[in-house]
């Protein structure tokens, strides 16, 4: 007997980015109906473009953001009253003409503050759509793009994750790292993804490890980690962060685990993707420094490897902290990023990603990653809870 029909797909996104061409495929693949594309810059520019659908019933896949200058452009745009008004930087709607550098870092938050005023707009959709089954909720999304949120919410539901505190600024930093006894914290802007406007900062002595690069008056975004000990650059860096509002935890160590034979002993956290509530696929992230992410030169680790040395009782607490995260947020997919102590005899949830999905050449059963989350979208849907 054939499989019902299931509804198409709508996915909101920028049309040409990977993670829409990829899962378009993964639609074809898996024998799905061709879905219906919006672009964000069209839903942007035009809310009615999504109202109009008529459409009773879809899947629908809100899509990242990034990687598209014209929608960063809108998304200021929208933004700007809001930075205005929190005292964070701005960038003027009419600065915004020009074309922004590749990697410039310009006004984050603002940015951000735009993707929330667009999110409340796609809020405002939904509820009149009760045969949509939207798969990242947008409260999900909201609270997923805000890293102080979701570490105390994290902590409030058990999940191990580093130790945090509060500072406005590079002085009240350095007194409460001292009063603390810290020596090392992460700086991360709290609405930030890939690493960008990240900072490991130490005391003693005073220095960054960055993924800021300072280029006059302007900063960016670099695939080079940066280390940086210049006292005035430490503290451009620091206050900027501090300013647009930053999660702030201690550096905990990481475990190591062997690399290719030619990078030796390297430092390692986990990717851990959760798919309809059940850890389904593991990324194995090692670096020669503790900032891992592929994109900055780290590079993947043997799961057999990792296996071996993590006890499985230390596992599965991970897969479990993994499995509170996927029902505290109710999306069909999460990525958890996961640490573990030096000897693996524990490990700290570092952060959650909403699409965080994205890891290619990845296979379970036959099924890239993309094709495992529509093989189980259906079932997902029918057992999550009801709104309340």
């Amino acid at each position: 007997m054939s499989e019902p029909l299931r509804p198409r797909h709508l996915i909101l996104g920028n049309p040409d980015n990977r993670r829409v061409r990829l899962f378009v495929d993964a639609l074809a693949a898996t024998g799905h109906p061709e879905p219906l594309v919006l672009s964000h810059a069209e839903v942007l520019d035009d809310l009615g473009a999504l109202e109009r659908i008529a459409e009773r019933e879809l899947w629908v896949r809100i899509e990242s953001v990034g990687e598209r200058e014209d929608v960063t452009r809108r998304l200021l745009r929208l933004g700007y009253e809001d930075a205005r008004l929190a005292g964070v930087s701005t960038a003027a709607p009419s600065t915004l003409d020009a074309p922004i550098a590749h990697g410039r870092i310009l006004a984050p938050r603002q940015a951000h503050l735009g993707f929330e005023r667009y999110l409340n707009r796609l809020e405002g959709v939904f509820p009149g759509r009760p045969g949509w089954s939207v798969l990242s909720p947008v409260p999900a999304i909201r609270a997923l793009f805000d890293k102080r949120v979701t570490s105390a919410r994290y902590r409030a539901l058990g999940v191990p994750t580093p130790d945090s505190l509060v500072a406005a600024d590079p002085t009240a930093l350095r007194a409460e790292m001292r009063r603390r006894g810290w020596n090392r914290v992460y700086v991360k802007v709290s609405c930030s993804s890939s690493a960008s406007c990240l900072a490991v900062f130490s005391l003693a002595p005073e220095r960054l490890m960055t993924t800021v690069e300072l280029d006059g008056d302007a900063m960016f975004n670099s695939l080079r980690v940066q280390r940086v000990d210049d006292a005035d650059r430490v503290e451009r860096v620091l206050g900027f962060l501090l300013r647009e509002g930053a999660q702030i935890e201690r550096a905990e160590p990481k475990a190591r685990l062997e690399g290719p034979d030619h990078e030796g002993r390297a430092f390692m956290d986990c990717r851990i993707l959760a798919v309809a509530g059940e850890p389904a696929f593991t990324v194995v992230r090692l670096s020669r420094h503790p900032i891992t992410n592929l994109h900055l030169g780290g590079f993947r680790g043997d799961l057999d490897t990792f296996h071996r040395r993590v006890p499985p009782h230390v596992l599965e607490a991970a897969h479990e902290s993994c499995r509170v995260i996927a029902r505290e947020h109710g999306c069909l997919h999460v990525g958890v990023d996961v640490l573990f102590t030096p000897r693996f005899d524990g490990h700290r949830v570092i952060e959650a990603n909403a699409f965080g999905d994205l890891l290619p050449n990845l296979t379970r059963e036959g099924s890239s990653v993309y094709e495992w989350e529509i093989r189980h979208t259906a079932k997902w849907i029918a057992d999550r809870p009801s709104p309340a």
